[in-house]
């Protein structure tokens, strides 16, 4: 059964060349955690038409859904400051390599936030984690970016499901721990399908997170709109479990 994702931030900066990273790391578990690395990158390219515009620096940010080897096994862009920089991204990403996440001792799968600082001047950035944090305060880089998630307040219509797939419970689940809460986060992208669960609370056997996430995977919504253009939002989900009691009529 496929486990749950422990969420974590990193921040990499991009030069043309290079790239340097600075990581704060946050686990929605208890229990000592490991955050996840990038162990190797290829290094997304200046587009050259928007420096030709007047276009010198701007960014983007992902999410990076990675197995429990670290495997990446899906990521989506959640943020640019133009959609140039997205596709920059797309060509390379793909190549990138991750060290696993760590639980108890145990790999886990992991979900990281990562925002691209592109500059277009052809030097190398060898910035350590203090100067990256003081040239970002200091408005190294100046573009903001804009949301590629919409807000719920804007969408045309709420998200509304089409292909709904119930948690199964395993059999060795005890009847008196199969009674709990499970809420769990997630992207419905342009086309309707969820992206990037994450499991933001468990009141109960863990178990039962793990059956929330195994069904919302499978869920299909109708393609979200803002003004009748398909567009990717943010999303959470409400799982109640309860005991069946088996009722006797009265004699």
């Amino acid at each position: 059964m496929k486990s749950l994702n422990i969420h974590s931030i990193k921040h990499l900066l991009v030069g043309a060349f290079a790239l340097a990273a600075l990581m704060t790391s946050s686990a929605f578990a208890a229990g000592e955690t490991i955050g996840a690395n990038v162990s190797r990158v290829i290094n997304p390219i200046f587009p050259i038409m928007l420096s030709s515009t007047g276009v010198y620096e701007g960014s983007v940010t992902v999410m990076v859904d990675l197995d429990n080897e670290g495997k990446m096994i899906d990521w989506m862009a959640v943020s640019a400051t133009r959609e140039e920089f997205v596709t920059a991204v797309s060509r390379v990403i793909e190549s990138w390599e991750f060290t696993p996440a760590y639980k108890d001792g145990k790999g886990i799968p992991y979900a990281l936030s990562i925002t691209i600082k592109f500059k277009a001047e052809g030097v190398m950035m060898a910035i350590n984690g203090v100067q990256a944090v003081q040239a970002y305060l200091n408005g190294m880089f100046d573009p903001v970016e804009r949301s590629l998630v919409a807000k719920y307040s804007d969408l045309d219509v709420l998200p509304t499901p089409v292909s709904v797939v119930q948690p199964m419970l395993s059999s060795d689940i005890p009847e008196d721990m199969r009674k709990g809460e499970v809420i769990i986060g997630f992207f419905i992208d342009a086309t309707g399908k969820v992206r990037m669960p994450v499991l933001l609370k468990c009141d109960g056997d863990i178990r039962l997170a793990y059956a929330a996430y195994d069904a919302i995977v499978k869920w299909q919504f109708a393609p979200p709109t803002v003004r009748g253009h398909a567009s990717a939002v943010r999303a959470r989900q409400k799982f109640i479990f309860t005991v069946k009691t088996d009722t006797k009529p009265a004699k």
